[in-house]
């Protein structure tokens, strides 16, 4: 086997390590989804602000930001076309799995682009998302699963900009940094 067939199959073997630990902690938060009925008050705070900006609501939460807000219109647009229970958190829990799901396929990808060996991604990715505070709060709503996500791009972002600045990196950056 060549040098290269023999790197294509650790990188293979990499990715099916990663596939294997995506799908359990998949498969963990949608059970947690079905499991917990309940939520943190700022998880109903910001049920109740996805409803503000639905009409459904008079008042708006404004200790929770909007983001995490209109990232649960989809939730809210099914429970109102399938007439289901608005008092049930659970859709809303499946519908944060989801996007913690999709958040760890995202950052994997952005530590794969590091150009770092397979061990040091591995490392990083285990400590700064499998920790305590993830499984403790990963069941739940969470306002930190986009911004998390846009603030490691902005890393990666920097990176390129410092090797390679160009405007288009600088406008990514500012326009980023905004919505962060």
């Amino acid at each position: 086997m060549s040098h290269t067939g023999a790197h294509r199959k650790e990188l293979e073997r990499n990715e099916h390590w990663f596939a294997v630990a995506w799908l359990l902690i998949t498969f963990w938060l949608l059970a947690c989804a079905f499991l917990i009925g309940g939520e943190y008050s700022d998880g109903y705070n910001t049920i109740a602000n996805a409803r503000y900006f639905f009409g459904d609501n008079p008042d708006y939460y404004f200790q929770r930001g909007p983001l995490a807000a209109l990232v649960l219109w989809p939730v809210e647009a099914i429970l109102r076309a399938l007439d289901l229970s608005r008092f049930d958190v659970r859709p809303f829990h499946i519908y944060s799995g989801l996007l913690h799901s999709a958040y760890l396929v995202g950052c994997w990808l952005l530590l794969k682009h590091s150009g770092q060996s397979f061990i040091s991604r591995i490392i990083a990715f285990a400590a700064a998302i499998l920790s305590v505070i993830f499984f403790a709060y990963a069941p739940y709503l969470s306002h930190d699963i986009i911004p998390g996500l846009l603030f490691l791009l902005l890393i990666f972002l920097c990176d390129r900009w410092i090797r390679n600045p160009t405007v288009g990196t600088s406008l990514q950056l500012v326009l980023l940094g905004t919505a962060v």
